[in-house]
């Protein structure tokens, strides 16, 4: 490499070791169709046998009964505004495995006006981000988040040592980085560009006096704050 050389990685380079590090399944959905096509990690992740899957109907039995609708209802109209507006969406639902396993799983997608079919479709990804469900699920067993609690924190109001307010956006991102996820790992799980993760860990660091992003997650975790 000479000294005019970019030394940042081709977009393309490694594609299939990013994904995997990532731990993400990838999924395209033709909504006119009704058609599924899914990578071998979703298959992994949702525990389903490889091509199991073509259709919503064919996913609708593994999903939890409760999220059903939320994770498989189409609002046609909403989809053409979301695409009017070049916008993603996610939906974090329950996913029960064959073998009876529940997981929690975040699907993240952009949709498109296919130029060749014309018909609507859903890009996206999906991870399972059942670890993050069970640590907050044993928070609030062990510990009711009732406003009456003087130690527990309100989420939009929690206090940093610097006295300012941490928001909703960074104390879910400063939750991820206790996870140890990375800031492009947080975006796409969280459906927002890294840059706009990037810079909710900026303002938490600062807010919490400490020296980086994996400090302000320790003091978030000792003061409670997630």
């Amino acid at each position: 490499m000479t000294s005019g050389e970019s030394a940042e990685p081709r977009p393309d380079e490694d594609f299939e070791l990013r994904l995997r590090a990532l731990e993400v399944g990838l999924w395209d959905y033709d909504i006119d169709a009704d058609l599924l096509v899914c990578d071998a990690r979703w298959y992994q992740i949702t525990g389903l046998q490889p091509n199991m899957v073509r259709s919503l109907a064919d996913f609708r039995p593994f999903i939890h009964p409760e999220d059903e609708a939320l994770a498989t209802t189409i609002d046609l109209a909403m989809v053409v505004e979301l695409i009017a507006r070049d916008l993603r969406y996610h939906v974090d639902f329950r996913l029960i495995r064959p073998d009876g396993q529940t997981r929690w799983i975040r699907s993240v997608a952009c949709l498109l006006l296919d130029a060749g079919s014309g018909h609507h479709k859903a890009v996206g990804c999906i991870t399972d981000n059942t670890d993050f469900a069970l640590i907050a699920a044993a928070r609030a067993f062990t510990r009711p988040a009732t406003r009456s609690d003087p130690d527990i924190p309100d989420p939009a109001a929690a206090i940093g040592a610097a006295g300012a307010a941490l928001s909703e956006r960074e104390i879910e991102c400063l939750r991820w980085v206790s996870l140890g996820k990375t800031a492009w790992e947080t975006a796409t799980i969280m459906g927002r560009s890294q840059r706009t993760v990037e810079f909710h860990l900026v303002n938490a660091t600062r807010k919490l006096s400490a020296s980086n992003k994996i400090h302000a997650a320790v003091i978030a975790v000792r003061k409670g704050l997630i």
